[in-house]
């Protein structure tokens, strides 16, 4: 057999622990790709057991990887169960190819909305959906998880309106062992000062991943985050540069002092200052009345019409897409 040839009797033995030794075929049925990244594709699925849908990640290790270390982490999410996280279904390896069958969620990310319906989220919503990824984070933080790639493609709506985030633990792991990680893991844009600075600085903890929020509320309001323009290895070293300051909301004047204050927070360059996702729970902006899933479902409403918009909201809008509506299309997105 293929497998046997170039993975060796111990990877296989961790193999056989871990995952599930089936044929994934026989449990799902693959519909169609709807997303390829560096390390693999991502399908939606039918999980022919239960006739729900499913997300189904499909990657292909080498002998050279850490296999042990990426099923490690898959059991691990076997474990993780909470509602603003994508549930995990389960795992198999077939034929080199490391299978991970996950919720499918049918709202599509906020990236993919936001770059729809070309123009900002509203302050409410993002303060509703920066709430609930929020939730997620904590949850991960106090299970000693760390996510390392909070976006806005990451981070998905259900078609009832519900936050999940997305490639949550096992993302980061296996882009860890296949890169042969001894740097950073993330996506430049998103990545805290720390990270991209970890040769000379030695290391981060999980309040990267508060930044990271920070920055995506901005690439809600903004269509893209900060540095966005530049290329990506350009934008790591001004990241990691002592002279580095914080961004802020360009237009000021379009959102509330609440908002601000969040950035501010989330957004501190030292990572021993800057608050934790559990403080940041506490902060007025997530904490305001009337944050509930109607604002993510109307969000999904406007992104199934996008031209339909009130008359005083789309003056609003247009205000705001002055400088981004023309680079929000041609917004690249990172691997899946």
């Amino acid at each position: 057999m293929a497998v046997r040839s170039e993975l060796s009797e111990q990877k296989l033995g961790y193999i056989r622990e871990f995952v599930n030794n089936k044929d994934p075929k026989e449990e799902y049925k693959l519909i169609q790709s709807i997303g390829t990244g560096t390390y693999g594709e991502v399908y939606k699925a039918i999980r022919l057991r239960t006739k729900e849908f499913a997300a189904v990640k499909i990657i292909k290790v080498d002998a050279k990887d850490d296999v042990r270390a990426i099923l490690q982490e898959i059991q691990t999410l076997r474990e993780c169960r909470h509602c603003n996280i994508v549930q995990f279904f389960g795992s198999y390896f077939r034929n080199n190819k490391l299978w991970i069958c996950m919720e499918f969620c049918g709202g599509f990310s906020m990236q993919d909305i936001y770059t729809n319906i070309q123009r900002p989220i509203e302050e409410n919503c993002i303060a509703f959906v920066s709430r609930e990824t929020l939730r997620g984070i904590e949850y991960m933080h106090k299970a000693g998880k760390i996510h390392r790639d909070i976006k806005g493609a990451n981070i998905l709506l259900t078609t009832d309106g519900d936050v999940k985030i997305a490639d949550f633990g096992v993302a980061a792991q296996i882009t860890q062992t296949i890169q042969r990680r001894n740097s950073f893991i993330g996506t430049p844009y998103w990545m805290a000062p720390e990270v991209a600075a970890v040769e000379r600085k030695g290391g981060y903890d999980e309040k990267c991943d508060v930044w990271a929020l920070g920055i995506t509320a901005i690439e809600y309001a903004e269509l893209q985050p900060p540095l966005f323009d530049l290329h990506p290895m350009r934008a790591l070293r001004i990241l990691g540069m002592r002279s580095y300051k914080p961004p802020v909301l360009r237009n000021k004047s379009l959102w509330s002092q609440k908002f601000h204050n969040f950035l501010k927070a989330s957004l501190t360059k030292s990572e021993k200052k800057r608050p934790t996702a559990q403080a940041l729970l506490r902060h007025e902006f997530v904490n305001q009345p009337h944050l509930t899933r109607l604002l993510t479902l109307k969000l999904l409403e406007t992104n199934r019409n996008p031209n339909i918009t009130t008359t005083a909201a789309a003056a609003n809008n247009n205000n705001r897409l002055s400088v981004h509506a023309n680079n929000s299309t041609n917004q690249q997105k990172s691997h899946i």
